[in-house]
């Protein structure tokens, strides 16, 4: 707990220290960089699947016919989305040098978003930690999902038409068993991927060797850190509530990614005193 509040009031410190206004900038943008990517795609997408603006996309999967050209459309569309995120990979990882350097006392400039564009080697260096990086979070999150999801589905369909009775309300009983136990892989997806916490600033701090060397230290320095960072990234998320107004992202963004720069600073030195 003493550990939380000393690095809040350090990122506040350091944001106070002139950079508050450069990290609006930096978080401007990179939504900028987002909406002009996303929009671009999800243009090229509908087009390819031939939905109009007004329809939605939801739509596309619910109609009747079910042909290859469709199946194809579909899987195009989800490679797509995924390699979106490679794209932002780059600029994502700028932003944590921003605020790794601003947590480190240095006043950084707004063009350390851009560092990660700089050469193709460096480019391509952080997408392959960035693919490692997504694997591990996407595998986890789905080892602890799938328990509730077989259960759902199991629920679903052996009880299904059933009558009012016992298996009717064995049904409904084992879907919102069901439910919980899919809410409970969430927090434990959450908790377990917090041992990848610190790999991005690792990352920052290596100039050679494998991207996935960063990933495995991160696994060491959190053992005793998972809680920490947890309750940390359980306040980012409590904080995001008020974020459909403006004013509010342009304080909680900066200020949170300056606390997880900061607390990663103190972890990866072994200087955690929680």
């Amino acid at each position: 707990m003493f550990f939380a509040v000393k690095i809040k009031r350090e990122a506040r410190a350091n944001l106070a220290k002139g950079n508050w206004l450069k990290s609006i900038v930096v978080f401007a943008i990179f939504c900028v960089y987002f909406g002009v990517v996303y929009d671009t795609l999800k243009a090229f997408v509908f087009s390819l699947m031939g939905l109009s603006d007004s329809e939605r996309f939801i739509e596309f999967f619910l109609r009747p016919s079910f042909d290859i050209i469709r199946i194809s459309a579909i899987l195009l569309s989800i490679s797509i989305y995924i390699f979106v995120l490679f794209l932002f990979s780059p600029l994502i990882m700028g932003s944590a040098r921003f605020y790794f350097e601003m947590a480190n006392g240095v006043s950084p400039s707004i063009l350390e978003i851009f560092y990660f564009f700089k050469t193709p080697e460096i480019f391509c260096r952080v997408l392959f930690f960035a693919f490692e990086f997504m694997l591990k979070i996407i595998k986890n999150t789905l080892l602890c999902l799938l328990p509730g999801f077989i259960l759902l589905i199991f629920c679903s369909f052996c009880f299904k038409g059933s009558a009012i009775g016992i298996g009717f309300w064995i049904q409904r009983f084992g879907i919102l068993a069901s439910v919980l136990v899919i809410l409970a892989g969430v927090i434990l997806s959450i908790f377990w991927n917090m041992s990848y916490f610190a790999a991005p600033f690792l990352f920052l701090l290596q100039t050679k060797g494998k991207a996935s060397s960063s990933i495995k230290q991160s696994s060491l320095k959190m053992k005793n850190h998972r809680g920490t960072a947890f309750l940390l990234t359980l306040n980012f998320l409590v904080a995001l509530i008020p974020c459909f107004l403006i004013l509010p992202i342009l304080y909680v963004f900066p200020l949170f990614f300056e606390i997880f720069a900061i607390a990663c600073k103190y972890i990866v030195s072994d200087n955690c005193d929680q």
